[in-house]
C-alpha cells in the first residue's frame, strides 16, 4: 500500500533523525575515541594506526548492494546501529591494550557504515528532486551537529563525570535513536512520499 505524502517539516525532522544518527557513531570514531586512548596513555602512533578501523566507510560500496538486495532498508539501518551501539557499550569493558578493544571499535565501524548505506537508500527514495539541495542542506547539518556533540560534550562528560559515564550516555542516546529509526515514517524501496505542502 502506498504511503501518505509527508509534510516538507515532516520530511525534514525524520532526515535530521535519520542523518543524527548517522553522524553520531563516526564521531564516536573520529572524534571521542582519539581522546579516549590519548587520555588513556595510548601512542599518537597506535591511535594513528587504528585510523584503519574507519575503513569500512570508505568500503561500504562493496556490500551497499547486498542492503539493497536483502531485507528492508528499515532493518538493516536498525541493526546496523544496534551493532555499533553494541560496539560501545563494550569498549569501556576493556583495557586500551586489548586486541578485543580493537573488535569493539570494529563493530562501531562496521554497523554504522552498514546503517549509512540504509539511511542513504531511505532518503534518496523520498526526498523529490526538486528539494535534494534544501534535504541535503539540512542532513549535513544535523550529521555534523552529532560530531560536534560527540566530540565536545561527550568528551566534555567523560572527563568530568568519568568515561563509563560517557560511553553510557552515548549508548542511551543511540538506543533513543534507534527507537526513533523505527518509527520514522521514511520508507525506503517505497515511491516519493513527499508532497510540498
Amino acid at each position: 500500500m502506498k504511503p501518505e505524502p509527508l509534510s516538507f517539516p515532516t520530511l525534514l525532522a525524520s532526515i535530521g533523525l535519520l542523518s543524527f544518527a548517522s553522524g553520531f557513531p563516526f564521531g564516536v570514531v573520529q572524534e571521542f575515541l582519539p581522546l579516549y586512548l590519548r587520555e588513556h596513555h595510548l601512542s599518537l602512533e597506535t591511535i594513528g594506526a587504528l585510523s584503519l578501523l574507519s575503513l569500512p566507510w570508505s568500503l561500504k560500496v562493496f556490500w551497499a548492494p547486498l542492503v539493497d538486495r536483502w531485507g528492508t532498508l528499515r532493518l538493516w539501518m536498525m541493526g546496523g546501529l544496534a551493532i555499533a551501539i553494541l560496539g560501545i557499550i563494550l569498549l569501556p569493558i576493556f583495557p586500551v591494550s586489548s586486541p578485543l578493544l580493537l573488535g569493539c571499535i570494529a563493530l562501531i565501524a562496521l554497523g554504522s557504515a552498514t546503517q549509512d548505506i540504509a539511511i542513504d537508500g531511505t532518503i534518496a527514495t523520498a526526498v523529490p528532486p526538486e528539494i535534494i539541495g534544501r534535504a541535503n542542506g539540512f542532513r549535513v547539518a544535523a550529521y555534523r551537529g552529532a560530531m560536534a556533540l560527540v566530540g565536545g560534550g561527550a568528551v566534555l562528560v567523560g572527563a568530568t563525570l568519568g568515561w563509563p559515564t560517557a560511553f553510557w550516555g552515548m549508548a542511551i542516546l543511540l538506543l533513543l535513536l534507534l527507537l526513533g529509526e523505527g518509527f520514522c515514517p521514511l520508507q525506503g524501496n517505497l515511491p516519493r512520499q513527499t508532497s510540498l505542502k
